[in-house]
């Protein structure tokens, strides 16, 4: 009975001993997986501040490289008798909305308008502009800018010359859509006052 008792006494201590072991081993490990997750999640909040920076380059480096192709776009394509004043870039932001079955919101891109006011001259040359001839270089401008596919995508003119201003003050105006995302910041008179 004693040699059965001593046998089950330092079975179990050996047992004791295994257990307390793998207790050490699973203790080990759980510890690293938490060193590893709370680097991760470290890891990872670092990762999203680099995105933001990136982004924000990005957009500054677009608005840049836009601002740079509008000016020379309206540079090549206004014709000498009109006289563009105020160039002005407005940014909607991206609308949110619910999509069908789905569990996040869709996100459109921002759209991003080109204001572009001006005025149309008296007279060309030795010849009279007449408010005809006017309204229809404001429309062959708008034209001209529409053959710019891959930098505008929608051109109109919200406002043409009218018979009400002076021949010496016949204003227009037209927006520019962009074709592609664009996070610019230009507003200027071109115009010295």
């Amino acid at each position: 009975f004693l040699l059965a008792f001593g046998a089950m006494f330092y079975s179990s201590q050996k047992a004791s001993a295994r257990a307390g072991e793998d207790d050490r081993k699973w203790e080990k490990l759980l510890e690293d997986g938490r060193r590893q997750r709370d680097e991760y999640t470290g890891l990872e909040g670092r990762n999203q501040g680099l995105a933001r920076q990136a982004a924000t380059l990005q957009r500054l480096f677009d608005t840049g490289r836009r601002t740079a192709e509008v000016i020379a776009v309206l540079k090549q394509r206004t014709p000498p008798e009109l006289r563009i004043t105020t160039v002005e870039v407005v940014t909607e932001g991206p609308k949110f909305r619910p999509t069908r079955g789905a569990r996040e919101e869709e996100k459109d891109e921002p759209t991003t308008s080109l204001l572009i006011g001006g005025m149309v001259a008296a007279r060309h040359g030795d010849q009279e502009i007449g408010l005809a001839n006017a309204q229809d270089l404001v429309g062959r401008f708008l034209k001209s800018l529409e053959e710019e596919k891959e930098l505008f995508g929608h051109v109109q003119v919200d406002k043409y010359p009218s018979p009400a201003e002076p021949v010496t003050a016949r204003t227009f105006k037209m927006t520019v859509t962009f074709a592609a995302p664009f996070y610019g910041g230009i507003g200027t008179s071109l115009v010295k006052r």
